[in-house]
């Protein structure tokens, strides 16, 4: 469990960064361009590949360790995408209202 952390962290670090740059994208743009939270999964699932290859690379090869860290990574961006997704309905909903 403790080989889970480091792709927990590394997750969700680039989770609030991707979050950081959709919001300065909606600030600077229209609403159309802004990523919503099956967006922000879909690019986070194509980081988390090259976050594999990666640490396969760099490791010499994956191992479980290895895939510890991509599922704490994974697990992470799922994590957050569903919090994301519950702000953007309610979201939605309060504009709606």
């Amino acid at each position: 469990m403790l080989y889970m952390v480091p792709g927990v962290l590394a997750g969700a670090v680039f989770y609030f960064i991707l979050t950081a740059v959709n919001w300065g994208v909606e600030a600077v743009s229209s609403k159309k361009y802004q990523l919503r939270a099956h967006g922000r999964l879909i690019v986070h699932c194509l980081v988390a590949i090259a976050f594999t290859i990666f640490l396969a690379a760099a490791g010499g090869g994956g191992n479980w360790a290895t895939q510890m860290q991509v599922s704490g990574f994974i697990l992470a961006g799922c994590i957050l995408s569903i919090v994301t997704s519950v702000t953007d309905k309610s979201c939605d909903q309060g504009k709606a209202d």
